[in-house]
This record gives structure tokens, sequence and C-alpha cells, in this order.
């Protein structure tokens, strides 16, 4: 902006008149002493690597994953899962939700206490969730699953 000769005063103004994007990685308080951090805008590798890398940042020693299918990749589903279930047992999650059939077929793959849902509303109604407490929550997943709810 300083190339293409705007004054500072506008280019302050702009800048803060900038609005947050929700969904990209926002940290909500949640009950029982959690964190929510809320990445469900989309999935794909890169983003679950950013995503993972954000969540090192925080210093809670116990960590959750919710994590929906991969779609809209036209990979190899066994190859694809076997490279997230690598990212995944690397953080040492204390507990992995898995959400959609693709995926839930490839649990095995997860070396942490894994559960498997067919979608978000069989997950909230098991109230698995609610058992957590003290500890970051990472919900990551494509929009078009409901991960918001």
């Amino acid at each position: 902006m300083k190339e293409l000769g705007i004054k500072n005063q506008n280019i302050v103004e702009k800048i803060n008149a900038l609005k947050a994007v929700e969904m990209r990685l926002e940290a909500i308080e949640g009950q029982k002493n959690n964190i929510v951090i809320n990445d469900s805008f989309n999935l794909d590798l890169d983003s679950l690597k950013t995503a993972l890398q954000f969540l090192n940042e925080y210093k809670k020693p116990k960590k959750s994953l919710v994590l929906t299918d991969i779609v809209g990749v036209n990979s190899n589903s066994k190859e694809l899962y076997e490279e997230v279930s690598e990212l995944i047992n690397d953080q040492k999650f204390d507990s992995v939700f898995l959400i959609g059939d693709e995926i839930s077929k490839f649990s095995d793959l997860f070396k942490t206490k894994t559960h498997t849902f067919i979608n978000t509303q069989e997950l909230i109604d098991s109230k698995h969730l609610t058992e957590i407490e003290n500890q970051i929550i990472l919900l990551k997943g494509a929009e078009n699953l409901g991960l918001r709810k």
C-alpha cells in the first residue's frame, strides 16, 4: 500500500476495519475448563497440519480430536488415512473421535482411545464429549459435515 502512495492514516483505518475470519482456528472457552479450537471450515492434509501446529501452541497437557472424513480427495483412501493417522499419532491425543463412513474404516490406524461415528449427531448423542474436562479439543472437519453443531 505504501508503494501505491496510500497515506499511513488510510492504511491504519483499513487494517482496523478488517474482520476476523470465523471458523478458521477459532479458540473458544468451553465447558469444564476446556478450550475448543474450531477449525471446521475445510479439511485437507495441509489444513490438518496447520491445525496440529496451532494446537501445539497451547500448553494444556491433555487433548482430544474430533476429525471427519476428508471429502473431495481423489486419492487412495488407505494411503490418505495412513498419512492422517501418522500425523495424529505423533500428537499423542488422549481421545480421538472419528466421524464418517470412510475414516471409520481406518480407526485401527490410530494409536489412542478412538471412537467412531457415522455422523456428527451420533457423536453428540453419545455424550462422550460431555465427559471431557481440562483439555484442549480440536474440531477438524469439512464444513458440509455439520461439525459446527
